[in-house]
């Protein structure tokens, strides 16, 4: 019987893998477009960071939704932010662990907003 009781009272746990963030639709339309713009910016000569203001351009969402979102975002260390001295303008960046989420998005995502 104390056989039976002892497997409840195990207190070493197998290691697991670290769970992959849950994101809402807007958060990861967000991450996609990053992704995807930051790209862009590369191949043309641009440094590697979208300001803020274009990304709400680009998303069919309101401003607060979308900055209560970043700010979930960074806390989840997906996204990074920079306000570089002078300017009033933040950008963000992908973080590695963004960029490696980024990668694993598929057509699932809201579409940005088109440009008239």
């Amino acid at each position: 019987m104390a056989k039976k009781f002892s497997r409840w009272l195990h207190t070493e746990r197998t290691p697991q893998r670290e769970a992959a963030p849950r994101l809402s639709t807007l958060q990861q339309s967000i991450l996609h477009w990053l992704q995807h713009e930051l790209r862009r910016r590369q191949r043309a000569g641009d440094l590697g960071r979208v300001p803020f203001p274009e990304l709400v351009r680009a998303i069919d969402a309101d401003k607060a939704s979308i900055t209560s979102e970043v700010r979930s975002l960074l806390k989840k260390d997906l996204l990074g932010m920079s306000l570089p001295a002078g300017e009033w303008v933040r950008y963000l960046v992908l973080t590695d662990k963004g960029a490696a989420y980024a990668s694993t998005l598929s057509g699932h995502v809201q579409k940005p907003r088109r440009r008239r």
